[in-house]
């Protein structure tokens, strides 16, 4: 075995970046593969593709058999898969590798939802809203620049990770399951979640203190943001959407109301 994940790690010297940025750009559409029998598998061949460059059966069986987890942390197994493939597959290995993709469905999905879903994406939020209060008056005229800071740091910083993560993917192998226990990983954890907080923190207390001074409306407005925010840590709920049905309520409210907005 050792021999085997050593052969990988040369064979992972030999992907050609132009290769590995064409695999990386096909992965981000493997959501649109997405079905109940194989869940990712099929945007995992597509994103694969450019790798499989003779057809074998056995090789595209097992490259679309059933996975799933966060579509960010799929750089990590398409690297694996990708080394993995690189060698001969006949009937029994490619069922061997559709097991051992299954097992790694868990710790893509766990650990990709815990770090970007719960704490990188919504302590970007929670900064931006952070940053639009403390400009004030001057919120109108840098609200575009924060939107576009947001969507560059979000997107520069996960695809930064996607091609990390194939590289150390294709050079694991079939050990790549060991990423799971990289110590740097709960320091990210710790570090975003702190980060959400202190920023989220500063949000509620000044919506707070903007609250005091309102009618009845904002009262409203600001409990029913607050409990949209409380029931989707419960129920998990997507962040846009809660974001979206939170101004569709306060907007609602205000209406109704016909008094002065949640901000000044």
């Amino acid at each position: 075995m050792g021999s085997v994940n050593r052969s990988f790690g040369c064979v992972g010297d030999r992907m050609n970046r132009p290769k590995k940025t064409n695999i990386l750009l096909r992965s981000l559409a493997l959501q649109l593969f997405l079905n109940y029998k194989t869940m990712q598998g099929p945007g995992y061949l597509f994103a694969l593709k450019p790798d499989l460059t003779e057809p074998d059966e056995n090789k595209v069986r097992a490259a679309a058999s059933l996975i799933n987890g966060h579509p960010v942390f799929s750089s990590i197994a398409l690297g694996a898969i990708a080394a993995r493939l690189r060698v001969p597959v006949d009937e029994a290995k490619a069922k061997e590798i559709a097991e051992w993709k299954r097992g790694l469905s868990t710790p893509l999905g766990a650990i990709g939802d815990s770090l970007i879903w719960e704490r990188f994406k919504p302590a970007l939020l929670a900064i931006v809203v952070a940053t639009m209060i403390v400009a004030g008056q001057k919120a109108d005229s840098v609200w575009g620049w924060c939107a576009f800071a947001l969507l560059l740091i979000y997107n520069l910083t996960l695809w930064s990770f996607r091609s990390w993560g194939f590289s150390q993917g294709f050079k694991l192998g079939e050990r790549v399951s060991e990423l799971a226990l990289h110590p740097a990983l709960p320091v990210v954890r710790k570090a975003l979640r702190v980060l959400g907080i202190v920023a989220a923190a500063f949000v509620l207390a000044t919506a707070g203190a903007n609250v005091l001074h309102l009618g009845q409306s904002a009262w409203l407005q600001f409990g029913i943001g607050f409990l949209f925010m409380l029931g989707a840590v419960f129920l998990r709920y997507s962040t846009l959407t809660v974001a979206f049905l939170t101004v569709l309520s306060s907007l609602g409210i205000a209406y109704l109301f016909s008094s002065t907005p949640l901000l000044p």
